[in-house]
C-alpha cells in the first residue's frame, strides 16, 4: 500500500539556472535548484539527455523542460501508485503557469517577485486533482475499518490514476461506471434539483441492498470515488411503502433534517408530496430513470445487488432518491446537513427502518 505525499514540492528554474518559483521557499529551495541544474547540465553535456527522472531513497524528482523553464516535481508516494496523477498534475502546472505569466517570463530581470502570486493557482490545482485525498489514503483505510478503497479517477477521461484498496477492485469497471453514474447525477441535478446548467454536482452517493455503498466525490479534474462497507441490511428498503415514509415525516421530531418529500411515478409524475419547507419543494416532474439504472448497474457489477438508495448533493440542496418498485421517494434537505457520509447513511436508514 502506497504511502506519502504526490505533490511534496514544486521547483521552477530557467535555463540560466535561477529558481523563479518555489512552493517552499527558503535557503534549501536555492541549493536543491542549484543540484537540479547541475544534474541537467551534466545529463546534456555528457550523454546528449535531458533529465526525466531521479529517484532517491524516499524522495522521486520529475522533470518536465518546456521551453526556457524546467518544472520539477517531487513525490514521495512509495513504488508507481500515483504516478500517473503526478504527471497529469505537473502537465495543468505547466500550462496554467505559462499562462498566466506570459508576458513575466520572456522579460524576466531577475525579480522573481511576481511568480509568488502562483501559489494561488498552486492551491486550487491541488484541489482539482484531489491530492488531499490522495495523501490520506493509506492513512484512512488504515485507520477507519468501514472504508475499502479509494480510486481517484480522470474525470474527463475516466482513466484511474491512483488506487488504494484492502483487498482486490476491479479498477476496469470502475472506471467505466463511476463515470456513468456521475454524468446521470449531474443531468437529474442540472435539469430538476437544481434547474440551471451552472448547477455543480458535489457529491453522489449509491447505496447497495447488501452491505455496501460506494461514494463519489467530484472534483474539477477527478472523481474520487470510495468504498465503504456499512452495517445494515438495505435490502428491505424495497418493501417499503412511499406512504409509510410519508407518516414518518408527519411528525416534525423525526428527521428534522428532511424539508421535503415527494413520490413520482417511474415516468416522472408527482404522485404525492409533503413539505415542511417549500424553498425545497420540487414543482417540476422528476425522471430518476436514468440515474437508478446507473446505479443499478454499478451495483450489479460490483456487488451484484440493487441500488437501494441513491444521494446527491447540489450546491444548496441535498436529495435522496429512493425506488420503490415502480416509483421514486424523494426527500430533500440542505447540503450541509447531509454531506457528512455518516450522516447520510444513517438518514436513510431511519427512512427504512
Amino acid at each position: 500500500m502506497a504511502s506519502g505525499s504526490v505533490l511534496t514540492d514544486l521547483f521552477i528554474i530557467n535555463e540560466s539556472g535561477v529558481l523563479i518559483y518555489s512552493s517552499s521557499p527558503g535557503d534549501s529551495s536555492s541549493l536543491i535548484s542549484s543540484f537540479l541544474t547541475a544534474l541537467n547540465i551534466f545529463a546534456k553535456s555528457e550523454k546528449g539527455e535531458t533529465m526525466k527522472e531521479l529517484t532517491l531513497e524516499q524522495t522521486t524528482f520529475i522533470f518536465e523542460k518546456r521551453d526556457t523553464l524546467i518544472f520539477v516535481a517531487t513525490t514521495t508516494l512509495a513504488g508507481t501508485n500515483g504516478k500517473a496523477l503526478i504527471k497529469h498534475v505537473l502537465d495543468r502546472i505547466i500550462e496554467t503557469f505559462e499562462a498566466q505569466f506570459s508576458q513575466e517570463i520572456p522579460a524576466f530581470d531577475g525579480n522573481v517577485t511576481p511568480f509568488e502570486s502562483y501559489t494561488g493557482t498552486l492551491g486550487g490545482i491541488r484541489i482539482g486533482f484531489g491530492l488531499d485525498i490522495a495523501d490520506r489514503a493509506a492513512f484512512s483505510l488504515r485507520d477507519e475499518p468501514a472504508r475499502q478503497s479509494i480510486v481517484l479517477l480522470h474525470r474527463r477521461t475516466g482513466d484511474v490514476l491512483l488506487s488504494e484498496a484492502k483487498q482486490y477492485a476491479n479498477l476496469e469497471d470502475l472506471a467505466y461506471l463511476v463515470p456513468l453514474v456521475t454524468k446521470a447525477g449531474e443531468h437529474v441535478l442540472e435539469q430538476v434539483l437544481e434547474g440551471t446548467s451552472q448547477a455543480s454536482l458535489g457529491w453522489i452517493l449509491v447505496v447497495s441492498a447488501k452491505d455496501r455503498a460506494m461514494l463519489v466525490q467530484v472534483r474539477s479534474d477527478v472523481l474520487d470515488a470510495e468504498e465503504f462497507k456499512i452495517q445494515f441490511d438495505f435490502s428491505k428498503g424495497f418493501s417499503q411503502k412511499p406512504k409509510k415514509i410519508k407518516d414518518k415525516l408527519a411528525s416534525p421530531a423525526f428527521l428534522p433534517e428532511i424539508k421535503y418529500m415527494s413520490v413520482f411515478s417511474a415516468q416522472g409524475k408527482m404522485l404525492d408530496e409533503l413539505s415542511r419547507d417549500p424553498r425545497y419543494s420540487l414543482s417540476v416532474g422528476l425522471d430518476a430513470t436514468m440515474l437508478v439504472n446507473a446505479g443499478n448497474s454499478l451495483n450489479q457489477k460490483l456487488y451484484n445487488s440493487k441500488a437501494s438508495a441513491i444521494a446527491i448533493g447540489g450546491e444548496s440542496r441535498a436529495t435522496v432518491i429512493i425506488p420503490i418498485k415502480d416509483a421514486f421517494v424523494v426527500i430533500r434537505g440542505d447540503y450541509g446537513s447531509f454531506k457528512e457520509f455518516a450522516t447520510m447513511i444513517g438518514i436513510i436508514k431511519k427512512l427504512m427502518a
